[in-house]
Order: C-alpha cells, then structure tokens, then sequence
C-alpha cells in the first residue's frame, strides 16, 4: 500500500513541478524554524537535569523584610544550611554551599590570567552534584585547606599535557593551592558554571574555625554564599519550610529582627527550575522564561504558515485531481483510503522536506549559536530521543498540512465529477482566504514585534540614564602598591590631554551594587531600612556627570566628609519623606545594636535621579558616601579620538607605577549593555523569524496567483481582444489579494498590541506604543504581496491572447 501512495506521490510531484517545490521549499524553512527553536527551548528546559539527584536538591534564598519593603537574595547566610541540616535532620540529607569569589589572578610559572568562576565549595559537592572525575578522586577533593578542583579546559589553558595533579597555583592573595582532581567541563546547561572550585575548608583556616563557624544571631542576618539542600527521600519541601520560622528564625534570629523591625524567611527552587523561574537578587546568571513562550509560540506560528502553504496550493489545484478521485471511487476506494492517500502524500512530502531541513539547519547552526549565545555541536542530529521527535514532527507536519485537502477530496461528488461538470470550490475558496488571511496576520505580527523589541532595544542603550556612560575605561584596583600610589597615578594621567577625569568607586553602573542596613531619618524618627549604597571619591560626581539638584558633593577641604557626610539621589528624598527640605536629615551608616553607628552622617547633597541599575527596574533611593581609600574600581573618562592611543598610554602608565598583574578593563557602556543581552537575543530572533514569515507567506502566494492566473487564462485572452490593458488586468488579479491582506492586517494590530504592550510591562522604563510600529509593516507586506502577485500577473498580462484563447 505504501509503495502505491509513493508512487502516486512522486507521479503528482513531476506533474506539478512549480507547485511541488514550492510546497517542500515552504516546508522546509518551517521545518528549519522549528528544529532550531525546538533545540534551543529544549537546552533551556534541560537545565541542570543531568544531576541524578535534581528532582532533591534545592537552592535556599533570602527574602528579607524592612519596615515593610520586601527584598530577595539568591545568597544566605555562611552557617544557614549547616543550621538547617541540624535543625531537621531527618528531612535534610545533606548541604553544600558555593561562595563567588572576585576575579582572581591565577599564575603557574609563565602562565598567568585573570579567572571569573571560581568558587569556594563544600567537600560535600561531588557527592550531591554529579561531576565526571578525569584525575584524582572525589574522596580526596577539597577535603581539607588549599585544596583546589579544576575543570578539563582550565588544566589544560595552565598545565597543557602535563599531569597537573600535586602541582601548585598561586592566586593574586597570595595564596597557594594544589591541585588534587581534574573534572570535565560543566555542561553548558548548568546555572552555575566554573573553572575550579576551592575548599571550604580554606576559609575556616584563613578566618579561623571559631570565627568561621559562628552561630551568633547577627551572622544569620550578613549573605555570602549559595546554599543547596539534598533533602531525604520522603521528605517534602514545603513542610521544611513551614518549619523554618518556629526552627531556625525563632531561635537564632528574631532578637536581631526585633530590634531592627525587620523579618526574615527562606524561599526554595529545585535545582531545575532555578534558570527559569529564580526572579531574586544577587543571582547568578539565569534563562527568561517569557521568552521561551515567545519563541515556542513563533515556531509553531512559521510551522502553521507553512502548513498553511500546503492546504492552499493542494485545495486550489484540486479541481486538477478530482477526476482521479472519482475514477477511484468508482473502482471500489472508500472515502477512508483516499483520505489515507492524501495524507501519505503530505507525510511524504514533510519527509522531503525534513531532509532538505536538515541540511539547512546544519548550515545555520554557527550563526545560530552567535545569535543565541549557545554553543549546540552537530552531534546533537544523531541522538536517538532527537532524531524520534523529527520523525513525530515530520508526521505532524504532514498530517497537518494534509488534513483539509484529504477530507475535502475525498468528499467529493462522484458522479458529478465524472459527468465533467465543474467542481463547485465555493467552500475551498472561503477557506483558502482564510488561511491567507491567518498567514499574513502573522506574518504582520512579527514585523510588528520585530521593530517594537529593536525599538525598545535601542531606547534601552540610548536613553538620557542621568549621568554619562560613553568613553569611561573600568579598571580594578588589584594590588596595595597601586591603591597607595593611586593619587600619583591619577595625577599622571591627567597630564595626557585625552584623559578628561579619573575616579574611583566600589562598584560601576550595571554592575552589583551593595545594600545595607541603614537608619535613616524618616517622618521625624530613626527607622531601619535596607538600602542601595556605593562608596566613592571626591572626582566622582564630575566623571559621572551627575546633576546637583541640592546642596554640594563630596570636598577636600572639607574633612569631616569622609566621616560624617551622605549624598542622596532625588528618589531617596522623596521615599523618606523630606520633602523641599532633604539637607541636613540624618543617616546612620553601620548599625550598631549597641553602641553608635559606624558613621553618623548628615545628607549634604542630592544628585538628579540616575538609572545606576538596569532600566528594567525602578529607581531606587541610593545613599552615597565618601570612601576612606581609593576603591576597588578606577573610572578614566576618554576624548572621543584616539581611543587606542589612549589606552595604550594608560597601560604604560599603570606599569610605570609596577603591577604584578596584566592591565585589563572594560567599558562602562558595555558592562551597562550586558544587561540587556536577553533583549538583544530576541531581537536578533525575530528579525530572523519575521523574514522566514515573509518569506514562507510569499512562497504561498505566488503559488496561490499562478494557479488563478492559470485558471482565467481564456478569460484574460478575451478581455485583451476587447481592448483591456495590461493595467487593468494586474489590477483584477491583484485586487482581491490586496483585500485579504489588509484583512490581515487589520487582525495582526489589536492582537500584537496586546501581546506587546503586556512584554513592555516588564521594564520599568518602556517606549511609548505610536501607530507607526503598526502602518509601516502593514505597508511592508502590503508592497511585498503586490510584487509577489504582480510577477505572474503582469507575466499573463502581456501573453499573447490567440496563445490565451486556445489554452485548454
């Protein structure tokens, strides 16, 4: 039976070239779309699944409560899951916890580099995460102080083909450790990723196992580290943490929560859902879950376009075959086994396009990868769970595609059709402009998202965000001699007339800014809030180019600053409730339970609002204050020109003054932008995606107006003999395709505006929606549909009539 139903397939595909190919080309670039965004979501999907005990281990987090403002943390604190183990230890199995270190300066002999992922860890790691040991074993791993665990790639960037294990490394504190197991690469889909991991066992030496291991109940308030819990067996995470508050809060927190009016509770994800569905603080890089939804949804929109492609070309050639439909009935064929035909036909033709798909798909999957971030290997196309969902699609694909023209042929009227009366296609043709309609209604929709999401893209990176960002070099203060010496290094090179100003301060705009505990002067009375604060230098405001709004910055002459003087930003002052009158209000800095705080402080200026966090939150008030030393990072603003000269000079500069370590920086625009690399993603998708829209719809419909232009060739032959125009007939071809597509058009608008406007309200700073992200693609693929359809009809508008007249 198959072999019949492929070769009738075949028969059709080489009687019907034109239409054939422009069917498996459809397909085939839905099939593509689909493949490449089934990869991608899968992987996002997929994380961290490849731990055997995933479905036990969950990350705790922090949410703190200060006078009623609620702020969450990814981190907690050092002792917490110890306490917790303690505490229920029939529902906790075991702990673990990870501590972020700063870039580290790693050197073995001639080898030397800066290292971003490197973390302290419980020895407990390999025996709740599944690590694949190269070298060494995990009964010997971080068991005890100066141990050191490293991945594959980073023994062999240090030690190439030599036996790494027992050698030695010294980071940029000076401290040595050895290296005792090498294990592969974390996998890509892995929410924490590192190079090497620590001791843990390194601190409690460094710090002291008293000191280290303290329980005391402020500790429990101070977070540091990533805290993982393997619960037992049948334990169940939601009774663990009705438990928590009566266990753990009451007994070592609560006399430090009561004196600072504040509370505190845990949340927990599955070690699973932490890329997709953890939405707190201080947290290591994480997926978006809206735009997996985005993206799964646009497969299937570009699958359905294509299947849409097919039902029309099939439908409005089925008049061609209704007379092999009939002849089959007539030789005994039910309507089930011409239903079945059909169907094979479409399945037939999905499997031809899948190979073709495939092909395609391996040729993208480089820019794919550059787009997406990713790193998917060829190999991907051999696993058997893969390969068993292209076939499951394949056949989905085609029995979509091949649905409505297999019920509707086989419904066909026999003896009708076989007396040559005309096949009545009042029903077909309403349904083919439907699906057109649908067609271009999305295809509109994702012009319309593409310009909405670049639009938001670029007001993100362009915006007015209170202070200057362009042409400001970042580099880190790594070693003493440098921070000694850093007033003498400013100093020169500010002689280089293309360095404008240099600065220092703890952290840079887009980066991790620091919150803490503070008592500030609110409503004539001291309340503790948790609050965003940065420690700066006296050339910070004029680096910055922050607008004074009140009062003065920080002043060298005036020397009670760096003890007792606080600027604020505007959104600080009004949230407190000062008013026209925010000078002078008072701001403890370091709480003190009892004794005075660190810094009594008065407010001596305000600064303009300024978005020094991602434009996707709210400004938030920011308490700024004189640091005592220069800090951690170096800001040197640049003249425009000569930026590689420029930079060049600063690198000499910074070894003149002796360095142990190689100059590295970046700018603050783009440590800024990377905050918007998710958003940069799915614009680049959807300019991909909206062309492959297009392109499928024109491919439909070019079919589409080849057939009717076939259809009224005699027609069109006659109309030219009674003196018609070339005019005149593009136009009565092209007329009716004009109206469904501003049909169309009119369907993608309200719907795109909807989806739109609820994907802008996940930014605090958003473009305003104008008419012009709807008018101009409406215009788009109304000028694209006119070319496509006025090819083929200009093309019957000018045959020779006497040819049209006597076309059969």
């Amino acid at each position: 039976m198959f072999s019949n139903y492929l070769k009738i397939a075949i028969r059709n595909f080489m009687r019907n070239k034109l239409y054939s190919l422009l069917n498996i080309l459809g397909l085939s670039v839905g099939i593509v779309a689909s493949i490449l965004i089934l990869i991608y979501v899968q992987d996002e999907l997929s994380y961290d699944k490849h731990h055997s005990k995933y479905e036990r281990i969950y990350r705790i987090s922090s949410d703190f409560n200060f006078s009623g403002k609620a702020d969450q943390a990814a981190l907690t604190a050092l002792p917490l899951a110890h306490t917790m183990m303690d505490e229920f230890p029939e529902e906790i199995e075991m702990v673990c916890r990870f501590m972020p270190r700063p870039k580290d300066f790693i050197k073995y002999e001639d080898k030397e580099f800066y290292e971003e992922n490197i973390f302290v860890a419980d020895s407990t790691v390999f025996d709740m995460f599944d690590h694949k040991f190269i070298m060494g074993t995990k009964e010997n791993a971080l068991n005890a102080p100066y141990k050191m665990v490293m991945t594959e790639s980073m023994a062999k960037k240090y030690f190439g083909d030599d036996d790494p294990i027992g050698k030695t490394i010294t980071s940029n504190v000076g401290n040595d450790y050895e290296v005792v197991a090498i294990v592969e690469d974390v996998p890509e889909n892995s929410h924490l990723k590192f190079d090497a991991l620590v001791s843990m066992a390194t601190m409690a030496e460094l710090f002291g196992e008293a000191n280290f291991n303290a329980r005391a109940s402020h500790i429990y308030w101070s977070v540091q580290v990533y805290s993982y819990i393997l619960l037992s067996e049948n334990a169940d995470i939601d009774e663990l943490l009705r438990k928590y508050p009566e266990g753990i809060y009451d007994k070592y927190m609560a006399s430090i929560g009561n004196q600072i009016s504040g509370s505190f509770n845990i949340m927990a994800h599955n070690l699973a859902d932490i890329h997709l569905y953890s939405d707190v603080g201080w947290d290591l890089p994480t997926g978006n879950l809206d735009y997996i939804i985005i993206f799964s949804y646009v497969g299937i929109c570009i699958l359905l376009i294509a299947c849409i492609n097919y039902m029309n070309l099939a439908t409005a050639r089925s008049a061609k075959r209704a007379r092999e439909v009939g002849i089959r009935k007539v030789l005994g064929a039910g309507k089930a086994l011409i239903t079945r035909q059909f169907l094979a036909e479409a399945i037939i033709m999905s499997f031809i396009a899948l190979v073709i798909a495939v092909c395609i798909a391996l040729a993208l999957l480089g820019l794919f990868n550059e787009v997406t971030g990713k790193s998917f290997e060829p190999s991907i196309f051999l696993e058997y769970s893969f390969i068993i969902e292209l076939i499951i699609l394949t056949i989905l694909v085609g029995a979509i595609s091949g649905s409505y023209p297999a019920f509707y042929l086989s419904s066909i009227n026999t003896i009708n059709v076989l007396k040559g009366d005309k096949l009545k296609d009042g029903f077909g043709k309403w349904m083919r402009t439907v699906l057109v309609v649908v067609q271009f209604a999305i295809s509109t929709a994702m012009i319309i998202g593409t310009i909405l999401v670049t639009e938001q893209l670029d007001y993100m990176q362009s915006k007015d965000i209170g202070f200057k960002k362009e042409n400001v070099l970042v580099t880190a203060i790594r070693d003493t001699t440098l921070q000694n010496s850093y007033y003498s290094f400013r100093e020169k090179l500010l002689q280089n007339p293309k360095i404008t100003s240099v600065a220092t301060a703890a952290t840079t705009p887009g980066g991790v800014f620091g919150k803490r505990i503070f008592r500030v002067e609110s409503n004539g009375q001291m309340d503790e809030l948790v609050v965003n604060f940065i420690f700066v230098d006296y050339d910070y405001q004029e680096l910055m180019e922050l607008e004074l709004v009140e009062g003065r910055f920080f002043d060298r002459e005036m020397g009670t600053d760096v003890s007792s003087a606080v600027v604020v930003n505007e959104r600080a002052a009004e949230v407190y409730g000062w008013g026209d009158n925010p000078l002078g209000k008072k701001v403890h800095f370091g709480v003190n339970l009892s004794g005075p705080p660190v810094r009594d402080c008065r407010v001596i200026g305000v600064v303009k609002d300024f978005n020094f966090m991602s434009l996707k939150d709210e400004i938030d008030p920011i308490i700024i204050l004189l640091g005592q030393n220069p800090q951690g990072l170096i800001h040197i603003r640049t003249a425009d020109d000569d930026l590689s000269g420029t930079i060049d000079y600063i690198k000499e500069t910074r070894e003149e003054f002796g360095s142990p370590y190689p100059f590295d920086f970046e700018f603050m625009d783009d440590i800024i932008n990377e905050n918007y690399i998710e958003e940069e993603k799915m614009s680049d998708i959807f300019v991909i995606f909206a062309v492959l829209c297009i392109f499928i719809s024109c491919l439909g419909l070019l079919g589409l107006s080849a057939y009717i232009a076939e259809l009224r060739t005699k027609e069109i032959g006659i109309r030219k003999v009674l003196g018609a125009t070339v005019v005149s007939i593009v136009n009565l071809l092209t007329k009716d395709f004009i109206k469904i597509v501003l049909i169309s058009n009119l369907i993608a608008w309200p719907v795109s505006y909807f989806l739109l406007e609820g994907w802008l309200n996940g930014f605090a700073f958003s473009i305003d929606i104008a008419l012009w992200y709807f008018y101009v693609p409406s215009l788009i693929t109304m000028l694209i549909a006119i070319l496509t359809v006025s090819v083929l009809a200009i093309k019957a508008a000018i045959a020779n009539p006497v040819d049209s007249i006597k076309y059969e």
